[in-house]
């Protein structure tokens, strides 16, 4: 019966049926939610003869880390040549593939041979796009995933997140400008607002933002690990900057630093002892 029959016999519409949800992206055949075997199963690169070998699984403030490298002294030449999969709580929740054009398979182009990968993917529109000094950023916000699509000249990276249990990638699409809804993310609001604060190196803003991060108890694991990791750069930075006009409190910045990024702690150490 049409609408507007209905209408004039003073009957209500039926509601209309619900969107259906978008199907998962899926890239190299590996999707979100998916356990470490199913990864390991699942993931196909492009390439000849490629021999996927993973290295141990790691294991770091309850996420699990799998990572597979295409060796070009081993022969292999793939797409991607490095991938990362992080899982919290047995399941896929963020995924990163690069393809650098010197490590791409023979006859392949790495910035095409990804072009394609996403045109099978159904990526569609960008949400929010941006330029910077030659790298170009795309951010595809979905319901339940974002991707972060970054393409410095002829390589691309590819960040796939699952928004609940990774808000990374959502609350960066907001921090470049895409006007998304961060109140079911815990944290995201305060972490966009830190990477906004970046861009113009507002050094103490950025600070006092993850510093919030940190104290959201309900902010996901990765999201609280990132920020951290973040935070050790940020005061590492600052710190330095501090050293000669605020000794004492460029100090204290970079010895927090090193505590809160250990990878940093021997640059720190030498920069201190340097420091008058």
């Amino acid at each position: 019966m049409s609408l507007l029959l209905l209408a004039a016999l003073g009957l209500a519409a039926p509601p209309a049926a619900p969107p259906a949800a978008a199907p998962p992206l899926r890239f190299f055949e590996v999707t979100l939610g998916q356990g470490v075997e199913a990864v390991k199963a699942a993931f196909k690169p492009v390439g000849r003869a490629v021999e996927v070998r993973w290295s141990p699984l790691t294991q770091e403030d309850g996420l699990s880390t799998l990572s597979f490298d295409c060796e070009a002294k081993r022969r292999c030449f793939a797409l991607p040549s490095q991938a990362e999969f992080v899982f919290h709580e047995g399941r896929l929740i963020t995924a990163h593939f690069n393809a650098e054009s010197e490590r791409a398979p023979e006859g392949i182009s790495a910035l095409h041979g990804m072009l394609k990968v996403g045109a099978a993917a159904g990526l569609g529109q960008a949400t929010i796009s941006q330029n910077r000094v030659g790298r170009r950023v795309r951010y595809y916000v979905r319901d339940k995933e974002t991707l972060v699509w970054a393409q410095d000249g002829p390589d691309v990276q590819l960040k796939l997140y699952l928004n609940q249990a990774a808000p990374l990638g959502i609350a960066e699409a907001v921090a470049a400008g895409a006007e998304v809804n961060l109140k079911p993310y815990p944290g995201a609001s305060e972490y966009a607002a830190a990477h906004r604060a970046l861009s113009t190196r507002d050094f103490d803003l950025a600070a006092a933002q993850l510093e919030l991060v940190l104290k959201q108890r309900r902010a996901a694991a990765s999201l609280k690990v990132n920020a951290r990791l973040v935070l050790g750069m940020v005061l590492a930075a600052r710190g330095v900057g501090r050293l000669a006009a605020e000794p004492q409190a460029g100090r204290a910045d970079l010895k927090r630093a090193a505590e809160l990024y250990p990878a940093l702690a021997p640059e720190i150490d030498a920069r201190l002892k340097a420091a008058p």
